[in-house]
């Protein structure tokens, strides 16, 4: 099997038995021909996302898997659900997506009868903790950092087109073109305009190796405020004071329509709504190393960027490294779920909460060095 799925001379994937590439599915017509139909992939059967997909919305009964081979692809759908034994898999842990992808959620009123508009996850219908049912699994694996986030090692003033970082950013896996925020360290005071903002710059320049000042990191624009790092005297006192530094670029993108509100048949009102994520009643979700932006669904319950819903004892459940930025509703909710992973995830500009525990009963989840960052308090 391995080598059946090796890559060939011309880097194209090579089929293991029984899957088809979608892109002579789509050839055949029918309702996956469409970008309006509801497209199910059936039972029993694999599609290898070779190209583009276009449709109204997409069930997933079978297998999508997602070719690592090829960069640039978009699914594009209303909702992207897997059910029943159902498997969305965009890389793997062992060989995981280092190309762009996306998946680009559509506001086009394509409605999941239960987890809504605008979503890309899975759903099980009444599974129990322990149910011998078959269960969905969503994993999608894009790029991996050895490390998300890093503060300043040393302040860094206005205009500077250089940062120095805690955290040598070449051995963290940032690159040239990434994109990165910075905290602000100074306060605001209501009726005064600000003294500063968080702020995103593009990376410009990664240099291996440090001194005594950090790791260099080259940046634009320039910055506009001055940015604390290192060490601050305070009232006579030494203490540690740095800007966290972000990066919110990632390989797989979930992105998709501006805000717009939601139909009230959907639950919606008259709050922005993007796209939101969920893994719901059984099964297991996995998202590492991805971006997700202009999500969650204000004043709709249970809609927001990264969703663990009613799991149960969830081992394989998991949240790693993951950006989230401009959500209209909270950033990663754990409900009912226990034993999942949240760890190395940024957030910016998460409105509401950033990371929450839905009824307080959930237990034995490991939440670990995460990062919330509002650029202005106007902002969340």
């Amino acid at each position: 099997l391995a080598a059946s799925r090796a890559l060939s001379r011309t880097g194209a994937r090579r089929l293991a038995n029984g899957e088809q590439l979608w892109s002579a599915v789509r050839a055949s017509g029918g309702p996956c021909g469409s970008a309006s139909g509801i497209c199910t992939i059936p039972v029993g059967e694999t599609w290898v996302l070779d190209s583009d997909m276009d449709v109204g919305a997409l069930l997933v009964e079978g297998t999508l898997l997602w070719d690592t081979s090829i960069g640039g692809i978009t699914l594009a759908a209303g909702f992207v659900v897997a059910e029943g034994a159902g498997r969305i898999s965009i890389g793997s842990p062992e060989a995981p997506m280092e190309r762009m992808a996306t998946v680009y959620i559509k506001a086009n009123g394509a409605s999941h009868p239960y987890v809504g508009e605008r979503v890309f996850g899975g759903y099980s219908a009444g599974a129990d903790e322990g149910a011998s049912t078959a269960l969905p699994t969503v994993q999608v694996h894009g790029r991996p950092l050895q490390r998300t986030w890093s503060l300043l090692a040393a302040t860094a003033p206005a205009a500077a087109s250089t940062l120095f970082l805690a955290h040598d950013p070449a051995a963290m896996g940032w690159r040239v073109g990434d994109r990165i925020g910075i905290a602000a360290t100074t306060g605001v005071q209501p009726g005064l305009p600000p003294r500063s903002e968080g702020t995103t710059h593009t990376i410009t320049s990664v240099v291996g190796g440090g001194g005594t000042s950090g790791y260099p990191l080259g940046i634009f624009p320039p910055l506009r405020w001055a940015a604390a790092g290192g060490s601050q005297t305070v009232e006579g006192f030494t203490v540690g004071i740095s800007a966290e530094v972000v990066n919110l670029a990632r390989s797989v993108v979930l992105t998709g329509d501006d805000f717009s509100p939601v139909s009230a048949a959907a639950g919606g009102g008259a709050g922005p709504a993007g796209l939101h994520t969920i893994m719901a009643g059984g099964g297991a979700m996995r998202v590492e190393y991805a971006r997700v932006e202009k999500c969650g669904q204000r004043m709709i319950k249970g809609r927001y960027c990264l969703h663990l819903h009613h799991m149960a004892d969830c081992p394989g459940c998991a949240f790693v490294g993951n950006a989230i930025e401009d959500s209209a509703q909270g950033g990663i909710t754990i409900h009912q779920t226990h034993r999942a992973l949240v760890r190395h995830n940024v957030m910016w500009n998460t409105r509401g909460n950033g990371i929450y525990t839905e009824d307080g009963n959930e237990m034995g989840n490991q939440i670990i060095e995460n990062v919330v960052v509002c650029s202005t308090a106007q902002e969340c």
